[in-house]
């Protein structure tokens, strides 16, 4: 799913160079949150942005904000959602110089707070597209700079990672959304997926003072299993540890996936809540088991980081 988004993207790009003429200098097209993991699901929405070189000028902006336009909302008619939070291209904060994207990266290594953390946590998580890929080599460098021994930083991500808490009560009854349309479900993604994500992000961010090469760049990894095999290889976490995260995560991520589905082939809008009942007794203590897993990694993951 993620090399078809992908091939959309690039695609798009190529189309909206050809509408508006070529580029007037050198730019790069980066994606991030889900779609920089390669973890693509039926509601991954759109986030992304613009680098260009440090020699863009004003009117080069404007093409690359026509050229943003053009793809986004392509992009939509393609059937991946405009992003709610307008982390896109199309937004002149995300279509910058690599010098400005380099400020950012700074700003939020000083100061990893509220607004700050949020914008930090989504492009954390980045990957070329296409146009000048030295562009993002080099802005990924200066992130990694920013996040080497940098402890305040890991601990603020490691404490957001930690608001969340897996839908169990401390009787390991399900803890159920109460109100609303969505009322009596679980919210897969926020109970379990994104917790993980999070906190395997936060330790993969401690190891890369380890990563770097010898001329001081880094092949850096956006992918969650990516990253646990990683944290395995460099004994951040022993094989048990690697195998309970992962098959959490595989085991989570296929339950959404075919939650999903089962809503399309239903004629219903795929979403992240499901009610328990629907699954038989295997399921649903397997995914009792998972999330009291999740919540033992996160409680390790306080003593270590908060």
């Amino acid at each position: 799913m993620a090399m078809i988004m992908d091939a959309y993207n690039r695609r798009l790009v190529v189309m909206a160079e050809v509408y508006l003429g070529a580029a007037p200098c050198e730019y790069c097209w980066i994606v991030a949150g889900s779609h920089a993991r390669n973890e693509v699901h039926m509601l991954s929405d759109q986030d992304h942005g613009l680098i260009l070189a440090d020699n863009a000028t004003e009117a080069d902006k404007v093409y690359f904000h026509h050229l943003a336009m053009y793809v986004s909302k392509g992009m939509a008619l393609c059937g991946y959602e405009l992003c709610s939070g307008r982390f896109m291209a199309v937004t002149h904060k995300w279509c910058q110089p690599l010098a400005v994207w380099k400020t950012y990266y700074q700003k939020w290594a000083i100061n990893p707070e509220y607004d700050l953390l949020l914008e930090m946590s989504v492009f954390l998580d980045s990957r070329y597209i296409t146009g000048n890929p030295q562009l993002v080599n080099d802005l990924q460098a200066c992130m990694c700079q920013q996040l080497v021994h940098n402890a305040r930083v890991i601990s603020a991500l490691a404490r957001n990672a930690l608001l969340q808490k897996p839908p169990l009560s401390i009787f390991r009854n399900w803890v159920l959304v109460k109100e609303g349309e969505n009322a009596n479900t679980l919210d897969i993604k926020s109970a379990a997926l994104s917790i993980i994500v999070n906190l395997v992000r936060v330790q993969y961010l401690q190891l890369i003072a380890q990563l770097f090469t010898t001329d001081g760049a880094v092949v850096y990894k956006a992918n969650t299993e990516e990253r646990l095999q990683l944290l395995l290889e460099h004994k951040v976490i022993n094989e048990a540890t690697f195998k309970d995260l992962l098959g959490a995560f595989q085991f989570i991520s296929q339950i959404r996936y075919s939650h999903q589905l089962q809503a399309l082939q239903q004629g219903k809008i795929p979403n992240n809540h499901i009610n328990p009942n629907a699954f038989n007794s295997f399921e649903r203590t397997h995914l009792r088991e998972t999330f009291k897993l999740v919540t033992s990694y996160q409680e390790i993951m306080k003593m270590k980081f908060c």
